[in-house]
């Protein structure tokens, strides 16, 4: 058991320390979980929990996994292409601008240059073009219905 709690000190510390590994998580729960368990069975032979840690180490890997990438792709931002973001300021560039959308600041192109943006003002995200976004005024959708 307290080997298992050791391990458990030991991930937690790098996770706080701002360790990003793949699988520090799954890692974390199934050295809790074998510590838990070793509490409750103490008599399981270190053979057998190492292969248990390592498997239910995997089991959790896979299940995040899968679990990340079906509410990852289950997740509508919005009816209107890929939601809104405010505009921050103009960039050096004519007809480039940066914009907030989902908590970060990226670069960004006015589809409809014919109404300029304005600051603070929240756009319709059309599309994601790597680091760039496309983006249209709400006055613009308004025009053209």
């Amino acid at each position: 058991m307290l080997i298992w709690l050791g391990l458990v000190l030991i991930l937690l510390l790098l996770a706080l320390a701002g360790v990003d590994l793949d699988g520090l998580l799954e890692a974390l729960l199934a050295a809790l979980a074998l510590a838990v368990l070793t509490g409750l069975v103490p008599s399981t032979a270190l053979v057998a929990q190492v292969i248990l840690f390592v498997a239910l180490g995997l089991l959790l890997f896979a299940a995040l996994r899968i679990i990340g990438r079906k509410s990852r792709s289950s997740r509508r931002d919005s009816a209107h292409g890929l939601g809104t973001a405010v505009v921050l300021s103009a960039e050096a560039q004519p007809g480039r601008w940066r914009v907030r959308w989902q908590g970060q600041s990226w670069a960004a192109v006015n589809s409809d240059p014919t109404i300029p943006l304005a600051l603070n003002e929240e756009v319709v995200v059309v599309e994601r073009q790597g680091t760039c976004l496309q983006v249209i005024s709400k006055r613009s959708l308004l025009t053209n219905n």
